[in-house]
């Protein structure tokens, strides 16, 4: 959901003869209105008549702001988008005015990267058309050099091509135990952070944040231990 102007813009998929059946197997029904126009009440009426999961956009850049926090990110290309190119290419029209009303609210949206989006859909690189079809001043990112180095591209590069447009990269390591991929204390496991922190000298990221999903022992030691080599890292430069 996102704000806008007083419309209901419901895009019925083709092959539905009925209104009542194209709003019962549509994904996304889209509310577009100032704050304060109505929006949360119809959403939530719509909700529960049709069976779908309800989002406020308005609130949620409310909460974003009494939290001082200035980017609202999406961790993952929802799941009916994934697969396709057209896929895709839904995605990319149903985000954007979200992403240009939450930049007319004075923040800024985000999309934090995994593997799934280089997996080529019909022969595209997902990853390179969000960064290549999007408007750099309302579409960011959150770069994470664990799902780059899954995904088995270079990390700093894909910094690199995201140049002032990501506030904050997340650092996690990359190790191999028993032929499985780990999630590792940064400088354990085997991603050039040396090359990734001049990636992001160059492409002026702002912050880096240090980041362990599973921790092989208590959490607050591997994140001294990750601080301590991030913090060598940043010596030599």
């Amino acid at each position: 959901m996102y704000g806008g102007r007083h419309t209901v813009a419901l895009r019925p998929r083709e092959g539905y003869n009925t209104p009542m059946e194209t709003m019962n197997k549509r994904t996304n029904i889209y509310l577009t209105g100032f704050m304060g126009s109505g929006k949360t009440t119809v959403g939530r009426c719509l909700s529960g008549l049709l069976g779908l999961p309800f989002t406020d956009l308005d609130a949620l850049i409310e909460e974003h702001r009494m939290l001082h926090c200035d980017t609202i990110g999406l961790g993952m290309i929802p799941q009916e988008y994934r697969g396709s190119a057209s896929g895709l290419q839904a995605f990319l029209k149903d985000i954007a005015p979200i992403a240009s009303e939450i930049k007319a609210a004075g923040l800024q949206f985000a999309y934090h990267n995994h593997n799934v989006e280089f997996e080529k859909w019909d022969g595209v690189l997902p990853m390179d058309v969000l960064i290549g079809e999007t408007d750099p001043e309302t579409f960011h990112f959150i770069l994470d050099t664990y799902w780059l180095q899954m995904g088995g591209v270079s990390p700093a590069a894909y910094i690199r091509k995201v140049k002032d447009r990501m506030k904050v990269c997340h650092f996690k390591d990359f190790a191999v135990e028993n032929w499985t991929p780990t999630i590792a204390e940064i400088g354990v496991g085997n991603i050039d952070f040396k090359e990734c922190f001049r990636a992001c000298e160059d492409a002026n990221v702002q912050y880096i944040v240090i980041e362990q999903d599973t921790c092989p022992r208590d959490p607050f030691d591997c994140l001294a231990n990750s601080f301590r080599n991030l913090k060598a890292i940043a010596a030599d430069h």
